[in-house]
């Protein structure tokens, strides 16, 4: 009886080569689409403390801000598009006292006050607090 040489390949073993780059494959695209997400929180989280900070700003330039909601915007490029979305921004005093004339000197009375600016965006909050003063 002749011995049979195979040659080639079996069809188990083409089936189990596909499901190794199928794997490879989904783990590579998910990687990318995390990637892109976080990139997209990050840049929204950015976006979201530097208008909170404005809003801090705001405050020590402008003191009737205080407990108003401000608008900022922040731009987002996808591609060749680029999207708008609006932070709101709300401050508010946590301890103290902003007077509307700075105090004489050695009259004791302090003029400064810790102001919270929370800047919403996208149902997600972040705040900053700061000392505002108001000296002579």
């Amino acid at each position: 009886m002749p011995k049979l040489r195979t040659k080639g390949i079996s069809l188990i073993e083409v089936l189990i080569s596909i499901f190794i780059v199928i794997i490879v494959a989904i783990s590579i695209a998910h990687l990318i689409t995390s990637s892109v997400l976080t990139t997209r929180d990050d840049t929204l989280g950015m976006c979201a403390w530097q208008a909170a900070l404005s809003g801090i700003e705001a405050v020590r330039g402008n003191r009737t801000l205080i407990g108003t909601n401000q608008n900022y915007t922040c731009t987002l490029s996808t591609g060749n598009t680029n999207s708008t979305i609006t932070v709101i921004v709300t401050t508010s005093i946590i301890t103290g006292n902003i007077p509307s004339t700075p105090p004489s000197e050695g009259s004791g009375t302090k003029s400064c006050a810790l102001v919270e600016s929370r800047a919403t965006v996208l149902n997600k909050n972040y705040t900053v607090r700061d000392m505002v003063c108001n000296f002579q």
